[in-house]
């Protein structure tokens, strides 16, 4: 019988409260988005343009790309509180992503403070395809968690080697929710989770 372990770590949180806005620093702390960027993303750029921050990505297939304009989606709804727009990209594998009119995102505080609460994974799918041909493999996930715990997006940060386990464990953790203790202060806008996960045949 196969099956998939996942492990959770929490690693840090955002803090969406509203700041002084200044369009010149529009991006905010996306200015270096690598920390939530897809091991199959060439290229995530933000640039301010017409006070506006405006996200370009490049991706090596349409998975990862897939991932990433989720997770930026997502961080757009919880910092911004409205929707990205696309825009045109004539480039193959690539999107243009601008976000909302003044939306607060600080270049002057962390955009990934610290963080604490217990985690509770659950098991993702393991790809019938995978278990025919014998496939096995780890994944590092980064996955965005809003205020009610809930798993929103996640992006692959190691890959496991093969495309159907990435794509199975990104998905699968979307169901995840973190419990919190009574005492704990509330969940921020969001936090982001590391998240290994293991895809592994009985022998």
């Amino acid at each position: 019988m196969p099956w998939a372990l996942a492990l959770g770590a929490l690693l840090g949180s955002f803090d969406s409260s509203a700041q002084r806005y200044d369009t010149a620093a529009a991006c905010g702390g996306l200015t270096d988005a690598t920390s939530i960027q897809d091991v199959g993303v060439t290229a995530l750029q933000a640039r301010v343009q017409q006070g506006r921050c405006t996200l370009h990505v490049v991706a090596v297939d349409a998975d990862a790309l897939a991932r990433q304009q989720r997770m930026l989606e997502a961080v757009s709804m919880a910092a911004c509180k409205a929707a990205v727009e696309p825009q045109p990209s004539a480039q193959p594998l690539s999107l243009e992503l601008r976000l909302p009119a003044r939306c607060p995102l600080s270049s002057k505080t962390t955009l990934f403070p610290a963080a604490s609460g217990n985690w509770k994974p659950g098991i993702p799918e393991y790809p019938a395809t995978a278990v025919r041909d014998g496939l096995q493999g780890k994944v590092r996930l980064r996955a965005l968690v809003n205020e009610n715990g809930r798993v929103v997006a996640a992006v692959v940060r190691v890959s496991s080697g093969h495309a159907v386990l990435d794509t199975a464990a990104a998905k699968g953790v979307r169901s995840w929710t973190m419990q919190r203790d009574v005492q704990q202060p509330a969940l921020p806008a969001m936090s982001v989770m590391e998240v290994p996960v293991t895809f592994a045949l009985n022998e």
